[in-house]
Parts: structure tokens; C-alpha cells; sequence
């Protein structure tokens, strides 16, 4: 076997992405990985060849050890525009080098198919991690497969957490979520948690990176140090304090992996097909499980939802302990698929 190679990594900074980076090597088996990172110095906990890279392909080597394979680690790349460029290149560039070459977990904008359907084809693999990605896939007459995002079994830490004899609603909100319209509707989450109802409030941020932070949205929301308490740490740590809460409600997809994962009833804020098509898998539909970010009317719409899912809290809960064994154990196809790539002469 070969080097076994990891590209397009934002960083672990954005925890989502050190998460994938954990569970695809612990799934994989992988060992003696090098990562090709956007920001090196937030992955040297990683226990891995770490090397620098501006997602350029001139930074390639100029050639490779035989059967290496290199994994695109997937997630929401394909959703926007300005990254299938840089996405497409390096995909021809291994090819070019004798790499194979993976995607895995990735959901992907069904609109921009069109454009990028001979990039897809290139792959000598791709998992879909959610059903609406899947079946435009396959009915592009792509060759896919539909495995969970490997965050599911993100191993969680146990964290030192004083609940102060109350329950907890964790809530993430992001960069992303900079409108005012979306503000407004944290705002009056916020306020109806703090006056109406006996629940503390848990501030996960789950990207923290300079350009994308979720610290500076989540700074703006906190107004009670009694009742609120702003939480950090890796990936692991913040699955841990997840486990803490009563239920979620984020703007991050893997907040909501690792809430799901858990079975604490999570309430989506969602602003791409990666929320939809999660949803739609684990309920059979997105309606009071996903708010889209873009259809949002009044400042209400998200206490609405939060309180549409602590009435409905006992079911959902139950649904999730029923669905979710099975769920999580679908991940591990990953390590079958995988095997048989790098079986491939």
C-alpha cells in the first residue's frame, strides 16, 4: 500500500473538519497520512505529516509511491462555486500522477452538477453522506455510495461540567448567520428561553478560525452569565458538553452530527443541502427539523421551532434511540469501500 495522502482540510479549527480527519483515519485504519492543510499550525495535535498548502496544485510532489490514494475530505466543498475550481485541479493533477483518487462524505449543490459532472467522474470513489446528494448522483449516472458522515462516531470526551441542577439547550450559531433577520431570531430564542422557561443555555462555537468564527457571533448572544455559559474545546470535548444538553438548536452541521449522534432532539438552522438531505434521512422529512436560513419571514420562526420540538421531545427522542444504532453502524461500510479501492490494480 501506499502513502496515504488527505487533501482540501480547512483546518482544525473548524471542528467539523478535525472531525472528519479523526473518524475517516480511525474507519480507514488509516496510518503514516499527510494531510494537506489550509492552516498547518491548528493540526499539529493530529499525530500526523501535516504539510502547508493554499490548495494550489503546483504545491503537488511531482510524484507519488505506487497505490497511494488521496481522500478528499468530502463535506460541503461541492456546495459552493469558488471551491470547485481548486477541487477539480487537484483531482486531474493526482490522476495525472498515478494517485487514486476519493470523496468521501460529501454533500453536493444539485445545481451545480452540471458543471462539474465529468470532475465527479474522475473519482474512483465517492460516498454520499445524505439521500438528496445520492440520488442526484445516481440519477446523473454517477457511481456512489450512500454512507453516513463519519462524525456519527466521533468518540465523545468526557467533560467536567457543573449543570447547576438545571437542563441545558446548547446553541451554535455561526459566521454564517450574520443577517438580521436571523439575528433577530436568536434574539427572541434567547429572551423566550431566559423569561419563559427554566432552561440554562449552553454557546457552542464549532469554527473558530479568523476568517470564520463562530466566537463572534455567539459573543453578541451572550447576555446572562447566570443562565448562559459559552463552552470550548476540540471536537471530542464539544461532543462532550453536547451530551450535557437537553436539546440544540445550530446554524453548524456537525453540531447537528454530533447532537443526532447522541439522541438529544436538535433543531437545524440550515443553509445548504448537507442540513435537508441529513434531516430527510433520520425523519422522512425536514418540516420542524430544519428552519432554512434563507426562508425565514419574522423574527419568531425559530422559537416557534424550538418549542414545536420540546412539545414533541419524548417522541423524537425515542425515534432517535430506535434509528440511530443502526445508523452509526452503516459508517462502517466506509472501511469496506475503502478496502476494495485499495484492492483495485
Amino acid at each position: 500500500m501506499g502513502a496515504n495522502i488527505m487533501y482540501f482540510h480547512g483546518g482544525s479549527g473548524n471542528h467539523g473538519c478535525e472531525a472528519l480527519f479523526k473518524t475517516l483515519k480511525e474507519l480507514c485504519s488509516l496510518n503514516d497520512i499527510e494531510l494537506y492543510s489550509y492552516r498547518p499550525e491548528e493540526d499539529a495535535h493530529l499525530g500526523c505529516n501535516v504539510r502547508k498548502t493554499n490548495l494550489n496544485t503546483d504545491e503537488l510532489d511531482t510524484s507519488y509511491p505506487v497505490d497511494t490514494i488521496a481522500i478528499s475530505m468530502g463535506g460541503d466543498n461541492y456546495c459552493y462555486r469558488g471551491a470547485v475550481k481548486p477541487l477539480e485541479k487537484y483531482n486531474i493533477e493526482f490522476h495525472n500522477k498515478g494517485v487514486k483518487t476519493a470523496l468521501i462524505g460529501c454533500s453536493i449543490t444539485p445545481e451545480l452538477i452540471p458543471t462539474i459532472i465529468d470532475d465527479l467522474q474522475r473519482y474512483d470513489l465517492i460516498t454520499a453522506r445524505e439521500g438528496i446528494t445520492y440520488k442526484t448522483l445516481k440519477d446523473n449516472d454517477i457511481n456512489c455510495k450512500l454512507i453516513p458522515d463519519s462524525a456519527f462516531i466521533l468518540e465523545t470526551k468526557e467533560v467536567d461540567f457543573d449543570d447547576r441542577g438545571k437542563e441545558w439547550i446548547g446553541i451554535n450559531a455561526s459566521s454564517l448567520t450574520k443577517s438580521s433577520m436571523t439575528i433577530e431570531n436568536y434574539k427572541v430564542l434567547i429572551d423566550y428561553i431566559l423569561k419563559d422557561t427554566n432552561f440554562n443555555i449552553m454557546l457552542i462555537p464549532h469554527v473558530v478560525q479568523s476568517h470564520n468564527d463562530d466566537l463572534e457571533s455567539l459573543q453578541n448572544l451572550y447576555i446572562n452569565k447566570e443562565r448562559m455559559v459559552m463552552v470550548k474545546g476540540d471536537c471530542n470535548e464539544l461532543k462532550g458538553y453536547i451530551s450535557k444538553c437537553k436539546m440544540v438548536v445550530t446554524a453548524r452541521t456537525h453540531v447537528s452530527i454530533a447532537s443526532y449522534s447522541l439522541c438529544v432532539p436538535t433543531l437545524v438552522l440550515g443553509y445548504s443541502v448537507k442540513s435537508l438531505g441529513i434531516a430527510t434521512d433520520l425523519f422522512g422529512t425536514t418540516e420542524n427539523y430544519v428552519k432554512p436560513m434563507d426562508e425565514l419571514k419574522d423574527s419568531g420562526e425559530l422559537k416557534k421551532g424550538f418549542i414545536w420540538i420540546i412539545e414533541n421531545y419524548d417522541g423524537i427522542k425515542k425515534h432517535l434511540e430506535e434509528i440511530m444504532p443502526e445508523y452509526k453502524n452503516r459508517c462502517y461500510e466506509l472501511r469496506d469501500v475503502y478496502e476494495m479501492l485499495c484492492s483495485k490494480k
